[in-house]
Formats: C-alpha cells, sequence, structure tokens
C-alpha cells in the first residue's frame, strides 16, 4: 500500500500547486497597472512602449516581487497585490491653491503635478534665476530636453548588495517591474534642471498630488510620478518631493496607489539636498525607488519622511562615479 503522506508534505504540495497562481495574479496586477492609461507626452511614447515590453517579459517570466522575496517581504506585498488598482477613469479636481499646510517656505520654485501631470495654476515658477529650470518636459530647451530623455532612458547601475536572486537592473532591490511600470505609464516628467554653477538660495518644491479617482471595474486609481534632478557642475540646490493625496488638500479622491521614481544626477563639484516626504492617508499605498548618480567631488544628501499609509516602502539607491571624492549621506 502508499504510504500516506505527512502533513508536512501536503503543505509542501499545496504551496508549489499554489505558487504558479501566485505568479499569475501577481502578473494580472501588474497589466491591470496600466489597463486603458491615457497617452502622454509624444516624446516618451518609445520609452514606455520599450518599458512595457520589459515589464510583460518580467510578467511572462513570473521575475516579480513576492512575499517570499527577501527584500520585499516585510512589505506586506501581499496585501498590496490583494488590491485592484489602474489608472483613473477620470481626472480629479484640485483647489485653486495649495493649502497653508503642504506648501515649503521661501521656496524658490514650486511645481504641482496631478496624476503625473504639471498643473500651472498651482505652480509658481517665475522666481528661478537664468539656467535653472523647473516643469514638465515640453518647456524644456531642445538641448535640456534631450539631456533628459537620454537620462530617463539609461540604466541605472548598481546591484543588490545582499546578494539576492531578485535583484533589479535598477539597483532597487527587486522593484524593477515596479521602476518599468512607471516608465510604461509615464504621462509627464518633474524636471529640474541646474546649469554649472547654478545655486538656489530657496528649495525647489516638486509636489505630486494624485487624484485619487477611481479605475475601471471598482478598481482603486494609480499613478506613476517621476522626478528627474539634472545638477551641472558647482549647481547647488535643495529639492522636496512631496507626496499627497487630494482630499489631503481640498480634492474628493482617496484610497489610491502611488508608484513613484525618482532619478537624480550630481554633477561634479555640485551638491544636491533631497527630502522625499510621503505623507499619504492610511488607506493610500505608495512604492517608490530613487536612484542618485553623484560624480566626483560631488554631494548627494538623502532624507526620506513617511507618515504611516497602507502600504509605504522608498528604496534610495546612490552610485558614486569618478575620482575626487564623491559623497552621499542619507
Amino acid at each position: 500500500a502508499d504510504t500516506p503522506w505527512t502533513d508536512a508534505q501536503v503543505t509542501v504540495q499545496h504551496q508549489a500547486e499554489a505558487a504558479p497562481l501566485a505568479k499569475d495574479q501577481h502578473a494580472a496586477w501588474f497589466r491591470r497597472l496600466l489597463a486603458g492609461g491615457p497617452e502622454g507626452d509624444a516624446s516618451l511614447a518609445s520609452l514606455r512602449a520599450a518599458a512595457a515590453e520589459a515589464l510583460e517579459g518580467a510578467c511572462d517570466a513570473g521575475a516579480l516581487p513576492g512575499a517570499k522575496s527577501e527584500a520585499w517581504r516585510q512589505l506586506g506585498v501581499k496585501d498590496l497585490y490583494g488590491t485592484p488598482f489602474a489608472p483613473p477613469s477620470s481626472p480629479g479636481a484640485l483647489p485653486e491653491a495649495l493649502p497653508p499646510a503642504y506648501r515649503v517656505e521661501d521656496a524658490s520654485a514650486t511645481l504641482v503635478l496631478l496624476d503625473g501631470r504639471p498643473c500651472p495654476e498651482l505652480s509658481s515658477l517665475d522666481a528661478l534665476p537664468e539656467g535653472a529650470y523647473v516643469g514638465g518636459l515640453a518647456g524644456l530647451p531642445d538641448a535640456d530636453r534631450s539631456r533628459c530623455l537620454e537620462a530617463l532612458a539609461e540604466a541605472a547601475p548598481g546591484a543588490n548588495t545582499l546578494g539576492l536572486p531578485d535583484a533589479s537592473p535598477k539597483g532597487a532591490l527587486g522593484g524593477g517591474p515596479f521602476w518599468a511600470a512607471n516608465t510604461a505609464a509615464l504621462q509627464d516628467v518633474a524636471c529640474v534642471v541646474l546649469g554649472e554653477g547654478v545655486a538656489l538660495e530657496g528649495p525647489v518644491h516638486v509636489a505630486f498630488v494624485s487624484s485619487g479617482s477611481p479605475g475601471p471595474e471598482g478598481a482603486q486609481g494609480a499613478s506613476h510620478p517621476r522626478l528627474l534632478v539634472l545638477a551641472g557642475p558647482g549647481a547647488r540646490a535643495t529639492v522636496v518631493e512631496s507626496h499627497l493625496d487630494a482630499c489631503q488638500v481640498g480634492g474628493e479622491g482617496r484610497g489610491a496607489l502611488t508608484n513613484a521614481v525618482a532619478q537624480v544626477r550630481v554633477g561634479e563639484g555640485a551638491e544636491v539636498r533631497h527630502v522625499v516626504c510621503v505623507e499619504r492617508p492610511a488607506g493610500s499605498s505608495h512604492v517608490q525607488a530613487v536612484e542618485a548618480a553623484v560624480q566626483g567631488a560631488g554631494q548627494y544628501v538623502s532624507t526620506v519622511l513617511q507618515r504611516p499609509a497602507a502600504t509605504s516602502r522608498v528604496t534610495v539607491g546612490v552610485d558614486l562615479l569618478g575620482r575626487g571624492g564623491p559623497r552621499a549621506s542619507g
């Protein structure tokens, strides 16, 4: 007669049978993030298409973060996958100005974006000195626009220092699929471009607001904001990056996912202080990768402030390039 299975053997068999199902569910979750989303800036079309192809490859291969991924097991990724998210079916409404509690005092510039698109009526960009630009891709001079598109397309160097198999080419500890989803869904990019030697006295405030408008079939809304900072040689600035929900600033939506990416390029001898403030309410979720590359004698200082949300993760990776003592701290 056959020997009956032990409880341990039954458990292993059930786990083996459940694994492909979980991978299929995770892949469906990522695909839904992009389903039916609006088209963004035309210059991003090829970048979006390449990222969508990369994400589809990761879905087909089952190379997605899971509850058993060492780098993600503390996040509660199971709960994240258990909530359907999709692009908002319609844009939300914002007040005429940011409430005082969400402003940055003495800012050199304030750029507000709703679901990844700039809101000129809420932004204040008139006091910037010559050689400094803050805004979306459309307003960039051609030369700076080309530089920004090149930076967006490059794969940031770095590897998972834990030696884990789910390390991503972005150095984001297995966060490659989230990065790819962000790029595949790009509407626009919040660009902070500083020419050689440009020094800003006040901080640059970039406020990403999630409308929280629901997606199709009852899915919660998802947005994919992107920040790009290019600081030329000897430039100096503080960039305050805020993530808010519309319900916090006078809107109505709530319960959204923000899948954010910030790229910072610090030139020779430049200094960038980067503050990430995740001020999402308890019903919202936030996943973000921050990647900085620092040239010789440059300095990058990172500070991350988070309030409790349903799920919140900010990963910071820094690549020190060249010689001359580049520095990074956080």
